[in-house]
């Protein structure tokens, strides 16, 4: 049960049964009070307090759950929402705060029967249908070595692995329409080896991203858990660094950097450590909380409240120099801005171009190569928005930068396209733009 210094009572005042959580375990303690601080936050923050109507207190839960989530303690908010009593068990808040703690946990089984249970209930919910594709990513390292005990092949080193994978034997993570979409919008001569190149580099970015975040435990000792720790250890020497020193010139100048990336390849993997080598404050801007790095600062921007804490980034580049890297391809906002890529437009956040002008920044775009030996960043100079005296022209020349990059990944080698996360997916079901 909770510490003594938070009391008991947050939980009956708020109709939970924190107690019969299906959470608890040997940590129980820990994350029953972690629940319980975030509960009495909200609480202070609502001039009524405790609300006597249910479905409001069912919503302080919830927004405590998340900030919870937020704060990187998954645990404590699942057991917050599962204290809730049966009518809300089943609704949709409930089933996404769950969804994500699971996802960002990696706890891959539980993530698996909450995603099934979650599309039954909401077959068609856009942001609940992604969480079974991650189901299978999160399943990615052991179906692809399932997949090397079929084929009889055991490969001595990562790289080795890499290029036996073969995604017909692992998991489909593209689509045969969109597969087909994409290979139309680049004219290909040979839309199957197109396609077969093209879901194999699905599983490897897939593959990678799971090696890289998910170390095995060096306890476990099966033949398997030895093969993925030594795979693990080599994953982090395959991804190569950036080179950052074209960002040199414009930090020497005194003025801010804004790193754009899209969610192909091993984008959202890349290690900050190079721009944090700048000697600037590194600030990530993400959809979701996620796994800690001592190189930078994870600012989160996600539900209701992501507008105004985006706004406090904002405010801080106009005061000092920071790097900030970003997404623009991943964005949340109901403000979206439109970019053309190959004759078709495609949403995009505004939120980079909004920190260049506000810093009078310079922005570059990042992105990274499979070459069969290896995966190599390319860092290219978009443009500064303090060359620009009118806002209007800079938008419209980041806008034009921007949907060049995403073009040429588009365009690129179809392994680099990698696990069809962020526009790929709104790109391959948009009709082309009318001229």
């Amino acid at each position: 049960m909770p510490n003594q210094s938070i009391p008991p009572a947050i939980f009956s005042s708020y109709g939970l049964s924190i107690e019969n959580c299906s959470n608890l375990s040997d940590d129980a303690e820990e994350y029953v009070t972690a629940a319980a601080e975030a509960l009495e936050d909200v609480s202070k923050n609502d001039p009524e307090g405790v609300p006597k109507a249910p479905n409001k207190r069912a919503r302080h839960v919830i927004t405590a759950a998340r900030d919870l989530i937020k704060s990187k303690k998954g645990n404590a908010a699942i057991a917050l929402v599962d204290g809730l009593p049966q009518q809300f068990q089943s609704k949709r808040p409930i089933v996404l705060v769950r969804l994500t703690a699971h996802w960002q946990m990696g706890q891959s089984d539980k993530l698996a029967e909450e995603a099934e249970r979650a599309i039954k209930l909401f077959p068609d919910d856009p942001q609940i249908k992604p969480y079974l594709s991650r189901k299978a990513a999160m399943h990615i390292t052991e179906t692809v070595h399932d997949s090397f005990d079929r084929l009889g092949i055991a490969p001595e080193t990562l790289v080795d692995a890499l290029n036996a994978i073969d995604a017909s034997q692992v998991v489909n993570l593209y689509p045969d329409e969109r597969a087909k979409s994409l290979s139309d919008l680049r004219n290909e001569p040979d839309p199957e080896d197109f396609a077969k190149r093209l879901r194999n580099g699905g599983v490897i970015a897939r593959y990678m991203t799971d090696l890289l975040r998910h170390r095995p435990n060096k306890e476990r000792n099966s033949e398997r858990d030895k093969t993925l720790l030594r795979y693990s250890r080599q994953a982090e020497k395959l991804l190569k660094e950036v080179d950052a020193s074209i960002m040199e010139k414009a930090v020497a100048d005194g003025h801010p950097v804004i790193v754009t990336s899209a969610h192909t390849s091993l984008n959202v993997s890349l290690s900050m450590d190079p721009f944090a080598s700048l000697g600037l404050p590194v600030i990530r801007v993400a959809n979701q909380g996620g796994f800690s790095n001592p190189g930078f600062e994870r600012f989160v921007v996600n539900d209701d409240s992501g507008p105004f804490e985006f706004l406090k980034l904002v405010k801080r580049i106009r005061k000092n120099q920071l790097c900030v890297v970003i997404y623009p391809d991943g964005a949340k906002s109901r403000d979206v801005c439109e970019v053309e890529v190959l004759g078709r437009k495609v949403p995009i956040g505004p939120g980079a171009e909004m920190l260049a002008w506000q810093g009078k920044a310079a922005t570059f775009f990042v992105s990274t190569h499979w070459n069969g030996r290896s995966f190599w960043p390319r860092l290219t100079q978009g443009p500064s928005a303090f060359d620009f005296e009118n806002r209007e022209e800079f938008e419209k020349s980041f806008h034009e930068f921007y949907a060049d990059r995403l073009t040429e990944l588009v365009l690129g080698e179809p392994e680099d396209i990698g696990s069809g996360g962020g526009f790929i997916p709104v790109l391959t079901r948009l009709a082309p733009r009318k001229r």
